[in-house]
């Protein structure tokens, strides 16, 4: 049977799986399950309306092991090297993943990086200033469009000033992306009550 040796891990793998490297989000989630895209350039969205933008989240490698339906991570190869920042205060805050993106009103692509598009809905009837999309990436698909990697949609409603919901949506950031089988979509998605930087 094959050994697989890497980061100081040893694993023998059974007849009849095999070992892929795959896309995953570039996060250590023995840290944190939070992933904080910081927008370049902070966007404004004008009362009671709905924007759409798209951003990027970089990729690492996943090594996994599979016989083709199931799918389990042993490994994993860094591309990206690792910040993370507290969102909110000491006592209640939330260690997050820390990454800066530009933004941009339509889809492009960049290497090792998921496009994702983020739409802002603002039910408020002030003028919302988003600096930051905070996700959990347990609940994070991502898909595949050809050779590109496509995150999920992201959807962000701004009850009031100070007080916004985010939660992927189940859907592709780009229409007829097919989801990865090792990233199945997640019913039970939760939102993210942000309080900062809405």
């Amino acid at each position: 049977m094959p050994v697989y040796e890497g980061n100081g891990k040893r694993f023998t793998i059974p007849d009849g799986m095999t070992l892929q490297e795959l896309p995953v989000v570039s996060i250590s989630t023995n840290v944190t399950t939070y992933f904080g895209i910081n927008l370049e350039s902070a966007v404004i969205v004008k009362p009671e309306s709905t924007i759409t933008f798209y951003v990027e989240v970089p990729l690492d490698l996943g090594v996994f092991v599979t016989d083709g339906k199931r799918y389990r991570q042993i490994d994993l190869k860094e591309r990206f090297s690792k910040k993370y920042s507290l969102y909110g205060s000491v006592e209640n805050g939330i260690v997050y993943r820390y990454w800066v993106s530009r933004v941009s009103d339509s889809p492009f692509f960049s290497e090792d990086r998921a496009l994702t598009k983020v739409v802002v809905k603002n039910e408020a009837d002030t003028i919302g200033d988003l600096k930051i999309v905070l996700f959990d990436v347990r609940y994070f698909s991502l898909f595949k469009d050809e050779d590109k990697v496509i995150g999920e949609e992201i959807r962000l409603e701004r009850l009031k000033k100070g007080l916004a919901i985010v939660k992927p949506t189940n859907n592709p950031s780009i229409p007829g992306a097919k989801v990865m089988d090792y990233t199945p979509l997640n019913p039970f998605t939760r939102g993210i009550e942000m309080g900062e930087g809405t």
